[in-house]
């Protein structure tokens, strides 16, 4: 039985603490790679309650999205997620996450600790995805989670961007004979003292566990399924924005995160190179990739 916990991602450590005993099957075994025994440089805090604030004090409270199952309020500099379930008689509040003002502290409040005492909790949080709060706390950091697939050849990166049916998965499997996958469906990308970099992550869909791997980003490929194979270099920022933007994975969007989110795209665009990525089943893509400048 642990008191608290530790997880790292992309750099950043997040300590776990609750109410009751951590186990090691508390939380579910794609996780187990990312546990850390030190706390790092870039500490994050959350701490696991299972009994529901009596009453929701409103007063000087902003409701910034009412739609359920999850509304998000801010009230001073705390924010506010409120999760709940639908029922005939109408939705029932289940679990509220209080945050402050950069999301490096949080408080998190559930109905009761079943599920906790089930164990295998695929977040950290509790709630569906870890993607919620990590969406957020990467646009701080000069970085962002992506619908992505990455792989590192020779501990350089490729991150290859592109809707569900793109074909990130089979890229990437195409090049795990090359060297290793990072990622098949989430990817975090940040800019570090000496670049950017690409890092594993645990909210995947398709593995049910990955090995943490970080790789300097070497080039940033939109991908789409053609019958040749071909690295076309994109120099124009619109176009570039209208691809990736909507690969983003985003929490609640305010003024503050676009402002964040837009400053990493422009590093991105001056430091790694960015291609269209049109490539077929043959596996012929992976000799294009590696003459790449």
């Amino acid at each position: 039985m642990m008191d608290v916990v530790h997880y790292r991602i992309a750099g950043i450590t997040i300590r776990v603490h609750a109410d009751r005993p951590i186990t090691r099957m508390t939380f579910a075994q794609q996780l187990d790679p990312f546990r850390v025994e030190d706390t790092g440089h870039d500490l994050l805090t959350l701490h696991h309650h299972f009994e529901l604030p009596a009453t929701v004090d409103s007063r000087g409270m902003t409701h910034i999205k009412a739609n359920i199952p999850w509304t998000i309020s801010r009230a001073g500099t705390r924010w506010i997620y409120d999760g709940y379930r639908r029922y005939p008689a109408g939705p029932r509040r289940f679990m509220r996450a209080e945050w402050d003002a950069d999301h490096t502290c949080g408080e998190i409040y559930h109905e009761n600790d079943a599920q906790f005492r089930r164990g295998r909790l695929t977040s950290l949080t509790g709630m569906p995805t870890d993607q919620i709060l990590l969406a957020r706390v990467m646009a701080n950091r000069t970085g962002c989670l992506i619908h992505a697939s990455g792989v590192a050849i020779d501990d350089e990166g490729l991150l290859f961007v592109g809707h569900s049916s793109a074909g990130k998965s089979t890229i990437a499997r195409q090049l795990s004979h090359y060297g290793k996958v990072i990622a098949e469906d989430r990817v975090a990308v940040r800019c570090m003292p000496d670049g950017f970099a690409l890092f594993s992550t645990w909210c995947q869909f398709d593995l049910p566990t990955i090995d943490p791997i970080t790789a300097r980003l070497r080039a940033v490929c939109f991908i789409e399924k053609s019958e040749t194979n071909r690295a076309i270099l994109l120099t124009d920022r619109q176009e570039i924005l209208r691809r990736l933007i909507p690969c983003l994975v985003k929490p609640f969007t305010d003024a503050e995160w676009w402002n964040m989110t837009l400053t990493m795209i422009d590093l991105l665009v001056q430091q790694v190179p960015i291609y269209r990525l049109p490539f077929n089943h043959s596996g012929r893509i992976a000799e294009i990739l590696s003459a790449l400048p």
